[in-house]
């Protein structure tokens, strides 16, 4: 179970581990499709997940060359090619859009709510007319935004308010070849699912007493 330290040196589940346990159809249905392909879902899973990993390493290392160097991706040369485009339609959006970051991938713990998880970033960017400042943003490979995704961006609005941070909107930003689309919520919004994320992780903490979390 992936997690994180607190400050008084208890283990904590990350936000994604604790939003895991409501489960997705969606996952259900893809597991099942693999299966008819006879595809083995859990290579699958470790392929999409390792390909957003890259993925995330090298959009960091546009807003903060600083950053460190994305670990080594073992790929096919399709996969190879899809991550190019993925990241030149980042840098695009980040030109078009303005996008800048105050941090990326900022690690935050919180010894009140008992849970850990880390921002990709916390910025503001230009779209349609508008300035969004003071928003918090995570990237998606995704092709769809689901409504479980907003419980994380709940999390970390919470999260990031303990370490002084004024979030005022929520954007998921899937990264595509094709182009970067956001979609954006208002403050409104963040508390609405970080409320739901607190009730979630009180569930959490009752399932966890009476089953092993993997």
């Amino acid at each position: 179970m992936k997690g994180y330290t607190g400050y008084t040196g208890e283990f904590y589940p990350s936000v994604t581990t604790v939003i895991h346990i409501l489960g997705s159809k969606k996952i259900s249905r893809w597991a099942n499709y693999l299966g008819f392909k006879h595809i083995d879902f859990d290579k699958e899973l470790l392929r999409t997940a390792n390909f957003g990993t890259a993925a995330h390493a090298f959009c960091r290392q546009v807003l903060d060359p600083s950053a460190p160097n994305p670990e080594p991706y073992e790929c096919t040369l399709e996969e190879k090619a899809k991550l190019k485009n993925v990241i030149l339609s980042f840098i695009q959006f980040q030109k078009l859009h303005n996008l800048k970051a105050i941090v990326t991938e900022y690690e935050m713990v919180s010894d009140e709510l008992k849970v850990g998880g880390t921002c990709d970033i916390y910025g503001s960017f230009d779209y349609k007319g508008k300035h969004y400042n003071d928003c918090i943003i995570d990237l998606k490979t995704a092709k769809q935004v689901q409504e479980i995704m907003w419980l994380q961006l709940g999390a970390y609005y919470y999260l990031l308010k303990e370490k002084g941070f004024t979030p005022k909107y929520g954007c998921i930003l899937r990264i595509h070849p094709e182009a970067s689309l956001p979609t954006i919520i208002d403050e409104d919004a963040l508390i609405k699912y970080g409320n739901a994320f607190i009730t979630l992780k009180h569930f959490f903490e009752f399932w966890s007493q009476h089953e092993k979390i993997e």
